[in-house]
């Protein structure tokens, strides 16, 4: 737990910038890999930030990142969190154990934050899915 709190602890207040994959500047995107890898030990994929976030989650969904991290119904400290402000998600964040629980994200408007999910949702993500990770087995 101390190394998720440094890692979010050295992240807020950050700038968003696109593409940004840190440590000075990042995107939700960047941010959710680099937290993934530095906190989690685990490599995400880099995605060439398109231009909206929606398309960063449906190339997710046609890539082999999505069989191995499946939704879940509660999240659990290391889950991505996606997140909807309209139909369709647009928004990502890694849920930490922090406080009773938060999701480090990045917005443009505000940079790096860490909220609580009621927090998210006053801020108008409508609908929140949990996505744990599952190592693949040897077949």
């Amino acid at each position: 737990m101390r190394i998720a709190r440094a890692f979010a602890n050295g992240a807020i207040g950050k700038p968003w910038r696109e593409n940004g994959a840190g440590p000075e500047e990042y995107d939700c995107w960047g941010l959710a890999r680099a937290c993934q890898k530095i906190v989690f030990g685990r490599e995400l994929p880099i995605i060439d930030y398109p231009s909206t976030m929606r398309a960063v989650v449906e190339t997710i969904e046609d890539h082999e990142i999505h069989d191995a991290w499946p939704e879940v119904e509660k999240p659990e400290h290391g889950d991505l969190v996606t997140m909807t402000q309209s139909q369709h998600p647009s928004h990502i964040g890694t849920y930490l154990a922090l406080d009773g629980g938060r999701v480090l994200h990045a917005t443009k408007r505000e940079g790096v934050l860490c909220c609580t999910l009621m927090q998210l949702k006053l801020e108008g993500f409508r609908k929140l899915r949990f996505h744990r990770y599952r190592a693949r087995t040897a077949a």
